[in-house]
């Protein structure tokens, strides 16, 4: 991680909460697997939970205006309907 704002977003690590209770939680994963056995595809599981609330929050946030969430997102709109349109159908609501 940086310590640097980015485009304005100031580091994570100033944004304490749900970020450091992701890496507590990843912590406790791993330390549940000191035997070295795994299961794999971890990066995608973490990768689409963490995605799915970022764009609900955002989408929330914006009260459903795709612009707006995707200028926030520093992503384009089509880029977050593509992402939207991947999620369960629990997600495609945000779409309505």
């Amino acid at each position: 991680m940086t310590n640097k704002s980015v485009n304005g977003v100031p580091p994570f690590k100033t944004c304490a909460g749900p970020l450091q209770e992701l890496g507590e939680a990843l912590r406790g994963y791993f330390g549940a697997h000191r035997d070295g056995n795994v299961p794999t595809g971890l990066y995608n599981r973490v990768i689409q939970e963490v995605e799915g609330h970022l764009l609900r929050q955002t989408m929330e946030f914006t009260e459903n205006n795709q612009v707006r969430a995707a200028r926030i997102l520093g992503i384009s709109r089509n880029t977050l309907r593509k992402k939207i349109a991947k999620l369960d159908k629990e997600h495609q609501k945000l779409l309505r």
